[in-house]
């Protein structure tokens, strides 16, 4: 599953008018298939919406087939694209990342990325836009699949780049400065950030998916117990550390949405009185807050 894009014509896109990040260092990165080759169309944007000169933009240049990036502000921009091409209509991962205002790389696959050292500082960043150039002049709507756009506040390493590359979910990469992940699996819901997007011009889903590994699912369980238990509490935490020192999604006893798929840590406060040899208690769940839906008992392995 993904997102797919008319092209220029359709001008069809995905945009919020909040920037998840708007500074260096940060990267983007996605999975996209081309359809047409015909032209420098854009991928993912962070800019300033009220101009045309303020951006960090991840595109491809059809001419050589290449991933471009090109970054921009009052004084003027820089292109710099990757020397490994894509082809059309297959699944290729890019990225960019701007490190300081002098020092940014572009990727394609696992190839060695290319670097700038221009001077470019982009200033102003209140839009993110997925699908095409979300500034005052918009434009360059992709043409195309697009899946599992996701965006850190800090320059990832070649190594994290090669793993997301290689296939693994943003998930799995420096998750605590993950800001933004669009997997575009059937909804355009920012899974950790809270940065959802909205769908303009109606884009349609694509049937196709690129090989992205993903977290398990998670399963908590109680081991046999015996006791009369009363729960007095809970807190959802994230899944980013160790038993002590992971982070926390809400204050104790607040209700947390995630997206499918996505690894999360439940911490229950239970009260148990009685004989904890005399019985065995399971954990359930429902899919749905109907009161007659089906509970469903949590599996011990």
């Amino acid at each position: 599953m993904s997102r797919l894009f008319g092209g220029p014509v359709a001008n069809e896109y995905l945009e919020l008018d909040q920037a998840p990040v708007t500074a260096a260092p940060l990267t983007m990165a996605c999975w996209f298939i081309d359809d047409s080759g015909a032209a420098d169309n854009c991928l993912m944007q962070i800019g300033d919406k009220d101009v045309d000169t303020d951006y960090f933009r991840m595109g491809v240049n059809v001419s050589g087939m290449q991933i471009r990036m090109r970054t921009a502000d009052s004084g003027g921009g820089t292109n710099i694209d990757t020397t490994t091409t894509y082809s059309t209509n297959t699944w290729t991962f890019a990225a960019v990342v701007q490190r300081t205002s002098t020092d940014r790389d572009v990727y394609i696959n696992t190839s060695s990325p290319v670097n700038d050292t221009t001077d470019i500082t982009p200033a102003g960043a209140d839009r993110i836009s997925i699908g095409r150039e979300g500034d005052s002049t918009p434009g360059d709507s992709w043409s195309g699949n697009i899946a599992h756009a996701a965006v850190w506040s800090t320059d990832l390493s070649d190594d994290e780049i090669r793993s997301l590359a290689q296939g693994f979910s943003p998930l799995f990469v420096d998750p605590v400065n993950l800001v933004a992940y669009y997997p575009l699996l059937r909804t355009d819901k920012d899974w950790v950030g809270g940065y959802d997007l909205t769908a303009y011009n109606t884009p349609s889903w694509g049937t196709t998916h690129p090989p992205v590994i993903m977290p398990a699912p998670v399963y908590y369980s109680f081991p046999g117990v015996s006791a009369t238990l009363e729960q007095e509490g809970f807190r959802w935490r994230k899944d980013d550390g160790s038993e002590s020192g992971a982070g926390w999604h809400q204050n104790q006893d607040v209700d947390h949405t995630i997206g499918v798929d996505n690894n999360i840590r439940l911490r229950i406060l239970i009260n148990a009185t009685g004989d904890p040899a005399s019985q065995q208690y399971t954990l359930e769940y429902k899919e749905t807050s109907d009161g007659a839906a089906e509970w469903r008992a949590i599996p011990l392995t």
